[in-house]
């Protein structure tokens, strides 16, 4: 039987299937780590057994469409519970589960390009969020769901950057690049990368996010070690600095 398959940030959903078929068979009792995941609220993720000394995999289980994504193919049950435990203050947010894909190698920060999918899905998701919010009209009081929304998502991407500046740090001094939406004045963040030229890409990526959104991002400054410079003096970001056109600015959130 061939297997149903689609691509999650490099990985693949599947059947139950060819989750036997590729040796994914708890051994014992299994250990759920949140039932609500995801979008529609459906995902459950678990720890299962397969052998002594609480070894085993870790994976998701979407019930909504029957598949299973494996997060961990090895891994303990202690580097989840530890995993798990980081995780706790981004519990509202939908896709945080896919995170404790580091628990996989827990001695290690989780890998650049895990850490860089992450911070790109949350980048994109917050700027849905925040268009959803100036799209109200002016005079038209902010949503509460809206507003939440907004504030989770915003939490989700200052833990993802966080997550890829640990990353990089763990190979070189990373080189910081942070950036500010025109018509958020709330909105400051950073790129953290191993280069200029890899933070400049990254920072390019986001830009295009925010434009098909109606919104502009300007780079504001780059940081590596003590040093730091204005943007505008980094050839490599000269694209991300120019001066934006100001429109109205996002409601203010009072939470």
């Amino acid at each position: 039987m061939r297997a149903q398959a689609r691509s999650e940030n490099g990985r693949l959903w599947m059947t139950s299937s060819a989750m036997r078929a590729a040796g994914f068979a708890a051994a014992g009792p299994e250990i759920d780590f949140g039932m609500r995941w995801g979008e529609h609220g459906t995902v459950r993720v678990s720890f299962a057994p397969v052998e002594a000394h609480g070894r085993g995999f870790l994976y998701a289980y979407d019930s909504r469409a029957d598949r299973y994504l494996v997060l961990a193919p090895a891994t303990t049950e202690r580097q989840v519970e530890a995993a798990w435990g980081e995780l706790q203050p981004f519990l509202d947010v939908p896709e945080a589960y896919l995170a404790l894909t580091a628990v996989a190698h827990r001695e290690a920060p989780m890998s650049i390009e895990h850490a860089r999918d992450l911070l790109v899905h949350c980048i994109d998701r917050e700027l849905a969020a925040l268009s959803s919010v100036r799209s109200a009209a002016t005079n038209t009081p902010v949503d509460f769901e809206a507003a939440r929304a907004l504030i989770v998502q915003r939490s989700a991407r200052v833990a993802a950057e966080n997550l890829l500046r640990e990353s990089v740090g763990a190979q070189a001094e990373p080189v910081v690049v942070r950036y500010r939406i025109a018509q958020d004045r709330t909105w400051s963040g950073q790129i953290a990368e191993r280069t200029v030229d890899r933070a400049a890409e990254l920072t390019h990526r986001v830009i295009e996010f925010a434009e098909q959104r109606g919104l502009q991002l300007q780079a504001t400054s780059v940081a590596h070690g003590w040093s730091t410079v204005a943007a505008t003096r980094v050839p490599q970001l000269e694209f991300a600095t120019r001066r934006p056109q100001f429109g109205i600015d996002a409601p203010e959130l009072a939470m």
